[in-house]
């Protein structure tokens, strides 16, 4: 029964977003010629053909072994990834830029054809911390933690999550560890204890308990 529950709020959500997001498709990665060449180029994330989801506005492109994941699972990522999907609708192009400050202004370093002084920018090659990025997916991790607990009742690894913020995943978009748990516990505790919404979590809650 409770397989049930989870299976008919996936359709719900995915029903949800279809109706949310023009052209909205779930694609495998292996059959994207575009999330191999990613792949390739994200050396650094190792599990980014395996185990990571990606979101490319309107697509989410999952792996493989998508469809032996448990419903509840595919529910919670799904949630995150609607999230970059509602901002990538938003801010459009300014989702991309600050997506990948501030490694995209290597790009830059192209001008080193005219002056070799803007070889400087290769500096942003570096694992330097990115705010925007790490803002944005914050956002999806807190729909996420929030999904779960209304989903299965249960509490969300925090630990877990804080290493993505931490890590190689997302190439060290924001060490402060100490600090971005902070802010997940507090946020989780708005729900759990005080029962507080931020408005734009509504409509998860929405899906899950109609």
């Amino acid at each position: 029964q409770r397989n049930y529950y989870y299976a008919q709020r996936l359709e719900f959500l995915i029903n949800h977003i279809t109706e949310q997001i023009p052209n909205f498709k779930i694609k495998k990665k292996k059959d994207s010629f575009l999330m191999r060449v990613v792949g390739t180029l994200l050396f650094f994330n190792k599990s980014f053909m395996d185990t990571f989801i990606t979101t490319m506005y309107p697509c989410v492109y999952v792996p493989e072994q998508w469809d032996n994941w448990a419903d509840n699972t595919k529910f919670e990522i799904l949630a995150h990834e609607y999230v970059h999907l509602k901002d990538a609708k938003r801010f459009w192009l300014l989702f991309e830029f600050m997506y990948l400050m501030p490694q995209l202004l290597a790009l830059c370093s192209i001008g080193m054809i005219w002056n070799i002084q803007f070889a400087w920018f290769l500096i942003f090659l570096l694992p330097i911390p990115s705010p925007s990025r790490a803002w944005l997916e914050y956002r999806g991790y807190r729909m996420q933690i929030g999904a779960s607990y209304w989903l299965t009742g249960e509490m969300y690894n925090l630990e877990y999550i804080v290493e993505f913020f931490t890590g190689a995943d997302y190439y060290f978009m924001f060490p402060m560890r100490k600090l971005i748990l902070k802010k997940m516990i507090s946020d989780l505790n708005q729900v759990m204890i005080y029962g507080k919404v931020a408005k734009e979590l509504e409509e998860m809650q929405k899906i899950i308990y109609q």
